[in-house]
């Protein structure tokens, strides 16, 4: 048997799992959570959870993260304010796909796979904004945070969603939500007050 240098290296090792990790936003901090390669973590406000969060919105033990197999899934442990997904309300147990925007009460998180470049950004369905919208303004009512909503005139209705938002994504924060109803591009961009939401919005169309 010949005797190569890539046999005397002996087999070769596959390429690292994509490191997962959460992004806790909360007011003007953000704190980087790590998931682990296998297992689960629990996200609650109990002192015992795995990630606790001071917040009143968020149960003792809110949700469970779990990675297996490099995919991660998030469930709801029968919280109060429940979990939601991009806006949707998660009922079980949901996969998590990098970029993916998580709510548990007033607390937001951002799921990213650090390896891998995240993927475009997914337009609202008008039900899904609805229910994002809604739960936003549930948010503010609760916390006094701001939120505020654009509304972009679409020149064209031939351009398809998919290039709008395209041309948006550098523009927006992982936390805010885009939609389109009929002729106008909705943008709601969370924890921004009037003012910010006005140079947020010259920003967008300059």
């Amino acid at each position: 048997m010949m005797d190569t240098e890539d046999s005397r290296r002996g087999p070769s090792r596959a390429a690292p799992a994509d490191r997962l990790y959460l992004l806790l936003l909360q007011g003007n901090t953000s704190t980087l959570v790590p998931l682990p390669r296998e297992g689960a973590v629990v996200i609650g406000r109990a002192v015992g959870a795995d990630v606790v969060v001071e917040d009143a919105s968020v149960s003792r033990q809110h949700a469970r993260v779990g990675v297996a197999e490099g995919e991660a899934f998030i469930a709801d442990l029968g919280s109060h304010n429940g979990v939601r997904v991009n806006g949707e309300r998660v009922q079980g147990t949901r996969p998590l796909d990098g970029g993916d925007v998580v709510t548990l009460g007033n607390v937001t998180l951002v799921f990213h796979r650090g390896e891998r470049p995240l993927p475009e950004r997914r337009a609202l369905e008008t039900e899904g904004l609805r229910a994002r919208l809604s739960e936003e303004l549930d948010r503010v009512h609760s916390s006094g945070l701001a939120v505020s909503v654009l509304a972009l005139e679409v020149e064209s209705a031939r351009v398809p969603q998919v290039e709008l938002v395209r041309a948006l994504h550098g523009a927006l924060r992982l936390m805010d939500g885009v939609g389109q109803v009929g002729g106008t591009l909705m943008v709601l961009l969370p924890d921004l007050s009037g003012e910010e939401a006005e140079a947020a919005a010259a920003h967008l169309v300059s």
